[in-house]
Parts: structure tokens; sequence; C-alpha cells
């Protein structure tokens, strides 16, 4: 079977009007395979993101599997892999700070 790899963006800017709640990526099916999550921060002055890896057997109920916690001056990145066999994964960026900034989570891995 060959590898396949599913990528995905979420984009989140102070500017934007889900900066003050929880907004979660689409939902990612890995199909046991290792899935990698890297999350970046840009802005201007100090920045930054909390972000939680969740991930699901069932797409309705959600376990938070780790936390990337960035902070940094103009910007900043951290990742994380998962290496269970969950059913379903999806990144949920929990808060924003900074003038200007925007942070993205790049989620790659096996897709079937």
């Amino acid at each position: 079977m060959p590898f396949q790899v599913q990528s995905q963006q979420l984009k989140w800017s102070t500017g934007s009007t889900d900066a003050t709640t929880n907004v979660s990526s689409e939902i990612v099916r890995p199909y046991g395979g290792r899935i990698s999550v890297q999350a970046v921060i840009t802005g201007t002055g100090t920045v930054s993101v909390t972000a939680t890896i969740q991930v699901s057997n069932n797409g309705t109920n959600w376990i938070d599997a780790d936390a990337l916690a960035l902070t940094g001056t103009t910007t900043d990145t951290d990742g994380a892999t998962i290496d269970a066999a969950w059913a379903y994964l999806r990144v949920t960026l929990t808060s924003i700070t900074g003038t200007g900034a925007t942070a993205t989570a790049f989620i790659a891995g096996n897709a079937a």
C-alpha cells in the first residue's frame, strides 16, 4: 500500500471574530499511521498561541492528546507526533495574543 500524505492548515488571527473562542481544524482520519502537527505563530512584538491536539474513535467525544504552547518575539514554532491508532484527529487553537498575530496549524501524515 503506498504512503499517502494528508495535509491540512488551520489559520487563526487576532483580527478574526474567532479570536476569543475555540476554533478547530477539520477532522483528519489518520487510519492508524503517525500524524505530525506543527504550529507556527507570527506577529509584531510578543506573540503567543495555545493549540490542543485532540483525538477520538467516534468523531464526537474528544480526548486531549497533546498541547503546544508557543511564545516568542515576532515568531515561534513547535510540533508533536501522535503514534497511536486513533480514528480521528483535530487541532483546536484555544488562545492567541499579540499585535497582528496569526497562528497556523499544519497536520500531515498517513491517509486512506
